[in-house]
């Protein structure tokens, strides 16, 4: 078995993730429902690590029931309104393989749309 450096730190252990970003922050409004707005990005100084991501479940965080994660994928629950709402924040947490965890919170932008 080859064990690369970059996968273990100074005494063999696992790392856990250091960020987490979004591949886009702003979305159109009116988009439809269950549509995949964005996917997670998670840096981790472990090759090859795997990871879960989860909305952390907190009233601080009420913009967390609009959305819905699968795999990687961020999706919004209902089509967003512009008029109603601009910004949703939500609170996310990954867990690497290991167990080892990073919590983040990320802001999406709702893009106004000519409706006439």
């Amino acid at each position: 078995m080859t064990i690369n450096i970059n996968d273990i730190d100074e005494i063999g252990t696992n790392i856990a993730p250091t960020d987490l970003t979004l591949t886009i922050t702003s979305i159109d409004e009116n988009v439809d429902s269950e549509t995949v707005i964005s996917i997670f990005l998670t840096t981790d100084q472990n090759t090859g690590d795997t990871f879960t991501y989860n909305l952390v479940a907190d009233e601080d965080y009420p913009d967390n029931t609009v959305f819905t994660i699968d795999g990687e994928n961020l999706k919004i629950n209902a089509s967003p309104n512009f008029e109603t709402k601009v910004t949703y924040n939500i609170n996310v947490k990954i867990t690497d393989a290991d167990g080892l965890c990073f919590t983040k919170d990320l802001t999406i932008n709702i893009n106004d749309i000519d409706e006439n």
